[in-house]
């Protein structure tokens, strides 16, 4: 699938009908002007009171329908707080603010952000009222359409993943990503544009920028031929090497020897296999090679063939050992020599996950991002802190194929996106 943004009308609704008479549970953003307005706004276009949930000092209970949780402890006080909601069954919408406004440390990122998704998504599992609800993230830095400067803050492009997950694994559960630059009273409209039009569990994807706003649309994408040429919808997209030297994360996994071959076929005269149990991986002078482990003698055998077929295309093969969740050893990594000449990445490094939103616990889920997410933030780290950073060309990520089992195990696990 090809990703692309097409523009849509922003819908102005006085009234926003799409709200009208619906229980609305909102979290709150920081930023209490705005969270103040956002209430404000919910309640003339609801009729009714919202219950909150903003981020403090405790958790506690404010009154029937306010409820604080302790920073130092979001995911416990939101779980704590969702499950004594006395309106449980009567909530029709739940409207996440947590990651509007300015970025947060990468720490309360995470519990603000997909921690809570993924508390609230075990939430909805267990409910007893199972009729029709909708879960919309309103967050600002998540998303950028092309060319604006979107996408800043990492951490918030995963809620839209993870909102996606949950639209296919909760039964009656509807999703929503907006991505605004700020808030100005335009929820009406915001809500207006991503709901009246499509009351199905499709989940939609928004980036809204003053009066203008795009949707996130995908495409069915064909590619065809073999090696390090292929072509994508008619059009050419071949893997171009100059010579220099590349890096893949994941080195000795099945799909980083995959592009290791492709690479050194196309050009690349220097490969670095970066793996986290690289170190145990020997290469004998008379050119085999074998572990200090208990890795498998098949995947030796794979990695080492491997590497005979990247040597026979001309290009330099090193194995090195480094665990690209370290922010330290990453950087040590990059400050060799043989980096000066560093022209692209591969990120291919993972581990196994695949467990539904709504199981994923805050332990797991920091387990499998870690690789991806802390691994994508310390390579890029990295590479603005060369000397000659401009020499790198291009950064390929491979992400998790388990959201394309919605139709089987229904396993939603996006984190690897």
């Amino acid at each position: 699938m090809s990703p692309g943004w097409d523009r849509v009308a922003m819908l102005r609704s006085t009234s926003c009908r799409t709200l009208e008479g619906r229980r609305v549970l909102l979290l709150l953003p920081q930023d209490r002007t705005v969270a103040q307005q956002i209430v404000e706004d919910c309640q003339r276009l609801s009729g009714l009171r919202p219950c909150t949930v903003m981020v403090g000092d405790s958790t506690r209970s404010l009154s029937a329908t306010d409820f604080e949780v302790d920073r130092n402890d979001v995911v416990s006080g939101l779980t704590t707080t969702l499950h004594s909601l006395a309106v449980a069954g009567e909530i029709d919408d739940i409207l996440h603010c947590w990651s509007y406004g300015d970025a947060h440390p990468h720490d309360e990122e995470l519990a603000q952000g997909p921690y809570s998704l993924t508390a609230i998504a075990a939430w909805l599992a267990t409910r007893r009222a199972k009729g029709n609800i909708r879960v919309t993230v309103l967050a600002t830095g998540g998303l950028g359409q092309d060319g604006d400067a979107g996408g800043r803050v990492p951490v918030r492009a995963m809620l839209a993943g993870l909102l996606k997950g949950m639209s296919f694994e909760l039964e009656g559960c509807a999703t929503r990503y907006i991505d605004v630059d700020r808030y100005q009273g335009d929820l009406g409209a915001f809500m207006t544009t991503a709901w009246v039009e499509n009351e199905t569990s499709k989940p939609t994807h928004l980036v809204v920028r003053c009066s203008e706003a795009w949707n996130r649309s995908w495409k069915e994408t064909t590619i065809t031929g073999s090696g390090a040429e292929c072509n994508v919808d008619g059009g050419n997209a071949r893997i171009e090497c100059d010579g220099g030297m590349y890096l893949i994360t994941g080195g000795t996994g099945g799909l980083g020897i995959e592009m290791a071959i492709r690479l050194a076929e196309g050009g690349a005269r220097k490969i670095v296999l970066v793996g986290r149990d690289s170190a145990n991986i020997i290469e004998h002078p008379d050119g085999t090679w074998a572990s200090c482990d208990e890795i498998q003698s098949s995947r030796i055998d794979r990695i080492g063939a491997a590497i005979q077929t990247m040597r026979a295309y001309g290009a330099d093969v090193e194995v090195v050992s480094c665990d690209i969740r370290d922010k330290d050893a990453v950087a040590c990594l990059f400050r060799s020599e043989s980096f000066e000449n560093l022209r692209g990445i591969v990120h291919a490094a993972g581990v196994p996950g695949g467990a539904l939103v709504q199981a994923s616990g805050q332990e797991e889920y920091g387990r499998v991002m870690a690789a991806k997410v802390l691994g994508t933030l310390n390579l890029l780290n990295a590479v603005r802190d060369l000397e000659n950073s401009d020499s790198v060309q291009w950064i390929v990520q491979f992400a998790s194929l388990a959201l394309h089992n919605w139709w089987g195990t229904r396993t939603s696990d996006l984190r690897g996106r």
